[in-house]
């Protein structure tokens, strides 16, 4: 990229992209990369460069880190307290219950 643009060097220093299918999905530490990937000029250029380094033609995109689940209380312990609050009544069975 650097012979390319010395500038889209930068903004893209320290990413990281994935392939995902016909795609190219790239993991940028900050918004100047997606900015960039925006110009269709820019987007060509990056193309390019790929195809240099892989040989494939690739479409371009931002990858989109999977949500974390929160870690917090257990979704089925939300449902009783949430049913509770709205007056339903909630039993809860004990483990050897469970088992029978």
């Amino acid at each position: 990229m650097r012979s390319l643009s010395p500038s889209v060097s930068a903004a893209f220093n320290g990413s990281t992209a994935y392939v995902s299918g016909g795609y190219i999905l790239i993991d940028a530490p900050n918004q100047i990369a997606f900015q960039l990937l925006r110009r269709q000029d820019q987007r060509d250029n990056i193309r390019r460069a790929i195809r240099q380094v892989t040989g494939k033609s690739y479409r371009l995109g931002p990858y989109r880190k999977p949500k974390e689940e929160t870690g917090g209380e257990d979704p089925l312990s939300a449902l009783a307290k949430s049913a509770e609050k709205e007056g339903i009544k909630v039993v809860e069975m004990k483990e050897e219950e469970k088992s029978s």
